[in-house]
C-alpha cells in the first residue's frame, strides 16, 4: 500500500502514510496507483515533479480543495 498526497502547492508526494499537513488523495496498491496518478496529474517545469492539476492557479482555498476533490476522483475511476 502506498499513501498519495499533496502540499497546498499542489506537489503530489507517495509515502507509507500522509505527513502531518498534507491532504490525503488516495491509499491503494503501488503498482496500481502510482501509473494512475502518474497520467492525470500535471508535470511542473522542472519536468519530474508533479501537480495536482490546478491547485497551483488556486487563488482561493476553497477552489484549492475543489481542485482537489476534482483530482481525487479522476484517480479513483
Amino acid at each position: 500500500m502506498v499513501a498519495v498526497f499533496a502540499w497546498a502547492n499542489g506537489v503530489i508526494g507517495f509515502g507509507e502514510s500522509v505527513p502531518e499537513g498534507a491532504l490525503p488523495i488516495v491509499a491503494a496498491a503501488r503498482g496500481t496507483i502510482i501509473p494512475k496518478v502518474k497520467a492525470r496529474a500535471r508535470l511542473a517545469y522542472d519536468n519530474r515533479t508533479l501537480l495536482v492539476p490546478g491547485i497551483p492557479e488556486a487563488t482561493t482555498d476553497s477552489a484549492r480543495l475543489d481542485a482537489l476533490m476534482r483530482f481525487r476522483a479522476l484517480v479513483n475511476l
